[in-house]
């Protein structure tokens, strides 16, 4: 009678959970969406209208992303950098103070950056460019977990090249070639111009300008530090020290560069992404 009794109180307990159970997913609210609370710290990898598009968003709560040339992806068009707190926003981010440095047009410009995203897993969102031209980008991005391995130098340590547009502006136009070299161990960089400066060189993007720095790796995530000296002597390359942010997609491969570095008003910048020769 006592084991019967036990068994009956177990059948009990377990309808009374299943009734539990239905309730809690029944209503009118089961289809809307359960975004996970945390932040969007990470490597993502996707398009922006259709063009590749890859960046980072660090501890800090910096995002730093590019995006290339639509009719040449290989090519550098430009990059967006600035900072939102996505730890409030449960799925949600919002930047006001978002810079666009723009390769195509050689201007560096306020753009507003807002999406949403589910941690480690996507990032999409909209930049409002404005002006010249004036027009909204969509971009869609997928979470890379290369972002959770450890910096290593020696994996990366090589030769890339690539290319950034030069504004219509400057004449010439067109694009400026660059070859860049990680040493490995020491995480020492070089940048070397396979063009001259333009002589009438209105871009706020750095342009046919030589570089030596360093590459020292985040105590956070897979991304580097730099800082970077020029090393023309031409009048229309910034003379004082630029910093930023380097990270490396070696998948696929070949492994490409994504580098940005700023002068300390923001005033000049350095976008640029290469391949690994």
């Amino acid at each position: 009678m006592h084991m019967q009794r036990k068994r009956v109180g177990v059948l009990f307990s377990l309808l009374f959970t299943l009734v539990l159970a239905a309730c809690s997913g029944g209503g009118g609210n089961s289809d809307a969406p359960v975004v996970p609370a945390g932040t969007a710290e990470g490597q993502w990898t996707g398009t922006m209208d259709g063009r590749d598009f890859a960046g980072v968003v660090l501890d800090n709560d910096t995002y730093w992303f590019w995006y290339h040339e639509a009719v040449n992806p290989l090519n550098a068009a430009g990059a967006l950098q600035g900072q939102w707190d996505s730890s409030t926003q449960n799925g949600t981010f919002a930047s006001l103070n978002g810079k666009a440095f723009r390769n195509d047009t050689g201007d560096i410009d306020l753009v507003p950056v807002t999406g949403l995203y589910v941690m480690q897993q996507k990032l999409d969102g909209e930049v409002t460019f404005n002006p010249n031209p004036t027009g909204t980008s969509t971009f869609t991005s997928a979470f890379d977990s290369e972002y959770n391995e450890p910096p290593d130098i020696a994996s990366v340590a090589g030769t890339y090249t690539g290319s950034v547009s030069a504004s219509s502006q400057i004449s010439p136009g067109g694009l400026y070639a660059y070859t860049i070299e990680v040493f490995s161990p020491s995480g020492d960089i070089t940048v070397v111009a396979t063009q001259v400066p333009p002589a009438g060189n209105t871009s706020k993007i750095e342009l046919g300008c030589n570089y030596t720095g360093t590459l020292i790796p985040r105590t956070h995530g897979n991304v580097y530090n730099i800082t970077l000296l020029p090393s023309s002597t031409a009048l229309t390359c910034t003379v004082e020290q630029l910093t930023g942010v380097v990270f490396f997609d070696t998948n696929p491969a070949p492994t490409k560069i994504y580098l940005l570095v700023l002068n300390g008003s923001s005033s000049r910048a350095f976008p640029f992404t290469g391949t690994k020769q």
